[in-house]
């Protein structure tokens, strides 16, 4: 990671930040990263559950949803695995 880089990018405009968690210890890690780039604003900071079965995403959804809501983050589903499974081209 080149935190001076993500700094410069971030400056230039519009950006989102998207990270995927696989267990509540990746949140640490997450809250580090964003620390040490710094002046990130926690709308643009989406959290996507890690996982290739319905049942996967739903097992990490209910603590991520809390998570972000308590630091306000954004939730974004896998909606396509969801709506058709784990298959290529969806």
């Amino acid at each position: 990671m080149n935190a001076e880089v993500l700094r410069s990018l971030i400056a230039q405009g519009d950006y989102q930040l998207k990270f995927v968690v696989d267990a509540p210890d990746d949140l640490k890690e997450i809250e580090v990263f964003l620390k040490e780039i710094g002046g990130v604003e926690r709308s643009r900071v989406l959290l996507m559950p890690q996982g290739i079965t319905r049942k996967e995403l739903d097992e990490r959804a209910g603590w991520l949803v809390e998570y972000c809501k308590q630091q306000n983050y954004r939730y974004c589903p896998r909606l396509h695995i969801e709506l058709y499974g784990n298959k290529r081209g969806t």
